[in-house]
């Protein structure tokens, strides 16, 4: 704005003051003209000082005060925004960092830059922000590359698993060669070896990298161990003798070769339970095979025994037979010796064994033979004697026996023997008369021998009982001692360690074998008295614990079962994992019973599988309205996509509020494609955006060459040529139409130059409208409108009317920012006038050229 009209001293103090904020303030206080005052303020550049400039000035002079007041405002505003720009600046700086930068981050502060005003921030700033997106768009090209990169060899790495996988298990069934095992091993190995280089890959890649690596691995190692299987059920069944294995190499005395089973149990167990349960069945089909033709050759050998043993066994009945019938023979000849002699024979023999009815004849002829020998020891001298050898007999039979082993002396068969005995003895002092004090003393000294080992072995017995007892009773002291109380009233009883001794209790309980064989007779009453008043006293508190235990699982399955209604809730997991630790917490305080446990644990497990299946089914609809919504708004940006630059503006802007309402209308997109998405149709439409500008630019542009093409001609028919009427009607009429004020005002000139041309009189020729000084004023309000330059003739002029127009600004007459009158209506007036001049018209033509380039929204540009 120039200076206004002021006096020499003041003028020459508005000079020396600029430049020093505080000076000009002091002389807008001391200025007696508005003027001047107005000057000073616009020449203030420090904030504070225009703050209180605006103080200052808020009762003196209302059009000083607003001044004051516009330029501390847009001060202010310059501030902020460059504050805005710093802050802008320094998140893109900390976003470069990042490791990941979200594309919804990057859009926002490319939308918060453009939002600020550019001819507000410094230079400096720009370029560095413009540096900044660069790097953050590189980075963003090369974390794409990277990701490009992982994703392919992932989708490579899936299918080579999948592949092999499916390999391995036809291989373990037999449904595959071994080398198509051995060709899906060679391209897993060839995807492993080309697993890409984790330098600019996220947490997430980085993880499904070394996810699908480790599960490559673990299927190649599968794979090994499943071809070391395979060779040794090939080995197996084509009846390979396995290798002997000596502890040197060279030695001859090889260990002997191991059996089938050991040489499968020895391999290294295979991961994959289905691949490893096929390999099992196939081996234990083939030891089942193995062991069918085992059993039959098993078979064959026993009925080959049992007739061999059938034989001998029919053998030895017949020599027994014949020697019955000899041993008969001799007692009905009366040869008593030769009957005890096949009787000998006969006793030694069935000894080995015999059947029922030749025993009896055995028996039969032993006692025949004793009534005959009782005949003949007549008297009971004679048969007291007997009974002493027989007692001396037996002694020294248990003498002979002395440290053998316990099968050689049957305890039970000798008491009964010394029993009988004894009862014989007796028998004889009941039917016969008394004997002498030796022969009683020889026969009772020789039972007492033979009875020795009886008495060691009761003896043995007695005190394996006491120790049995004595154990018994450690038992029950220890699970006495248990408090199921606690040691306080803050002490929790540990029904876990009361659980775990009553077991032990329980197991060693058992080993001690049944109570009325293992403990003395005498204790075993008071023993189980005790044992059930023990054993009550920590069944019944234990009992109860597991009751409440089990009440508090299945109030967890409750609670479990009580989720399913809130599955879809985003702490759901949460909850889910924190119930499962709670469960284990109290498994680990309070076991129950392994099948109690199972059971309820399985209905736990129940429970929340059936939570988070319907949470997967609500996931899995979300996903698909996701990808219905993911689909339309594709098809929004495609029909912005398919726009070209020559279509239509009105069809442009027609699709465009289409497309707007369509896109505000359509559902949630997914979350990692939001951004991507709005980011593409914030772009499509920017570009349709920039097709009707472009378009209206053209329509401009065209106006303009139409508006020079009709002033020619308009020119032309003032110039007074009249033979080219006709040529010129049709030359006008093949221009385009111009704005209707324009085009009324040409046609108006441009008929009234084609009367007169074809009249011949051209001396009144032109408009209505003056010429000379009034279009040199219309010529200078545009070139001021406009802001161009003006012939040097006219400067003054312009210096005045800026003035005043400054002036009336200031005093509200006109409104603010107002430069110049309406454009359209000086254009108007000014196309009107007649008999241009050279200078006249190179003005015109320069304020044509201004309007050329301000575009089609210079026409109204004053209001």
């Amino acid at each position: 704005m120039p200076a206004p009209v002021i006096g020499v001293d003041w003028e020459s103090r508005l000079r020396a003051a600029l430049g020093d904020d505080m000076a000009l303030l002091a002389l807008a206080k001391e200025a007696p003209s508005i003027d001047i005052k107005l000057a000073a303020v616009l020449a203030l550049a420090g904030e504070d000082t225009l703050r209180q400039a605006e103080r200052e000035f808020r009762t003196h002079d209302r059009r000083v005060h607003r001044a004051a007041k516009q330029r501390y405002e847009t001060r202010v505003r310059q501030r902020e925004m460059r504050a805005r720009a710093e802050d802008l600046i320094r998140a893109a700086a900390t976003l470069v960092e990042e490791p990941v930068i979200p594309a919804n981050r990057l859009v926002e502060l490319d939308r918060a830059w453009r939002e600020l005003d550019a001819a507000l921030l410094e230079d400096p700033q720009n370029a560095r922000f413009c540096s900044l997106r660069a790097s953050l768009a590189e980075l963003l090209r090369g974390r794409g590359e990277c990701k490009r990169l992982a994703d392919r060899w992932c989708a490579d790495a899936r299918v080579a698993l999948a592949h092999l996988s499916a390999s391995c298990k036809g291989a373990a069934t037999a449904a595959l060669e071994p080398h198509e095992l051995a060709a899906a091993t060679e391209a897993a190995r060839s995807t492993l070896d080309a697993i890409p280089a984790s330098g600019s890959m996220t947490t997430a890649e980085a993880s499904a990298i070394a996810t699908l690596d480790q599960a490559l691995r673990g299927v190649l190692r599968d794979a090994a161990l499943l071809g070391a299987r395979l060779e040794v059920l090939g080995e197996l069944q084509r009846g390979t003798p396995p290798q002997k294995v000596g502890p040197e190499e060279g030695e001859h005395d090889a260990r002997p070769a191991a059996t089938p089973l050991q040489r499968w149990q020895a391999l290294e167990p295979i991961a994959d339970r289905h691949i490893r349960d096929a390999l099992d069945a196939r081996f234990e089909e083939w030891l089942r095979m193995q062991g069918e033709t085992r059993r039959k050759r098993q078979a064959d050998k026993r009925q080959c025994a049992d007739e061999k043993d059938k034989a001998a066994f029919l053998a030895r009945v017949r020599a027994l037979t014949e020697e019955a019938d000899a041993t008969e023979a001799a007692l009905a000849a009366g040869s008593l010796a030769e009957a005890e002699k096949h009787l000998a024979t006969l006793q030694t023999a069935s000894v080995k064994g015999s059947i029922g009815a030749l025993q009896i004849r055995i028996d039969a002829l032993q006692a025949e033979i004793a009534r005959l020998k009782g005949w003949q020891h007549w008297g009971g001298g004679r048969a007291r004697d007997d009974l002493v050898l027989e007692a001396e007999a037996l002694a020294r039979s248990v003498a002979a026996a002395d440290g053998a082993p316990p099968a050689r002396v049957q305890l039970g068969e000798l008491e009964k023997s010394i029993g009988q005995l004894r009862a014989r003895w007796k028998e004889l002092d009941r039917l016969g008369g008394a004997t002498s004090k030796s022969i009683w003393q020889s026969f009772d000294s020789a039972l007492k021998t033979a009875h020795l080992p009886v008495a060691a072995h009761l003896a043995r017995l007695s005190d394996a009982r006491q120790e049995n007892l004595a154990a018994r009773e450690n038992l029950l002291a220890a699970i006495d001692a248990i408090d199921i109380n606690g040691n306080g009233p803050e002490t929790a009883t540990d029904w876990k360690e009361i659980a775990r001794a009553f077991a032990h209790f329980q197991t060693e309980w058992r080993k001690l074998g049944p109570l009325e064989h293992t403990v003395p007779r005498k204790a075993q009453a008071a023993l189980l008295a005790r044992t059930k008043a023990s054993t009550a006293r920590l069944e019944e508190p234990l009992r109860e614990a597991r009751r409440g235990a089990q009440a508090e699982r299945e109030q967890f399955i409750a609670r479990a079962s009580a989720l399913g209604p809130h599955a879809q809730e985003r702490d759901i997991a949460g909850k889910l994992r924190e119930l499962q630790a709670q469960w284990q917490q109290h498994a680990k305080a309070q076991p129950l019973p392994r099948k109690m446990e199972n059971a309820l644990w399985a209905d736990f497990r129940a429970a929340i599988e059936a939570v988070m299946s319907q949470r997967e089914a609500a996931q899995s609809a979300r996903n698909a309205e996701f990808g219905a919504n993911q689909a339309a708004r594709e098809t929004l940006i495609a029909r912005l996509d398919e726009l070209a630059e020559d279509t239509a503006p009105e069809e442009i802007k027609r699709v465009m509020a289409t497309v707007d309402a369509e896109w505000r209308k359509a559902g949630e997109a997914p979350r990692n494609q939001a951004a991507k998405l709005e980011s593409r149709f914030r772009a499509a439409r920017d570009t349709a955006l920039q097709y009707v500008a472009g378009s209206a630019q053209r329509i401009w542009r065209g106006t303009c060459d139409a508006l020079v093409a009709k002033l020619a001609l308009c020119g032309e028919v003032e110039s007074g040529a009249p033979d080219t009427a006709p040529d010129i009607e049709a030359r006008w009429a093949a221009l385009p139409m111009l704005p209707s004020r324009w085009e009324e005002a040409l046609r108006a000139r441009f008929d009234a130059g084609v009367e007169h041309a074809r009249s011949g009189n051209t001396a009144n020729c032109g408009s209505s409208v003056a010429c000379g000084e009034a279009l040199d004023k219309f010529l200078l309000q545009l070139e001021l409108a406009l802001d161009i330059p003006s012939p040097a003739t006219c400067q003054a002029e312009r210096r005045a009317f800026k003035l005043m127009a400054m002036k009336e600004t200031m005093e509200g007459r006109r409104p603010t920012g107002a430069a110049a009158a309406d454009i359209e209506k000086m254009t108007t007036a000014a196309f009107a006038c007649t008999h241009i001049n050279p200078d006249q018209r190179h003005r015109l033509a320069a304020i044509i050229a201004a309007l050329h380039a301000a575009g089609p929204g210079s026409l109204r540009k004053g209001q």
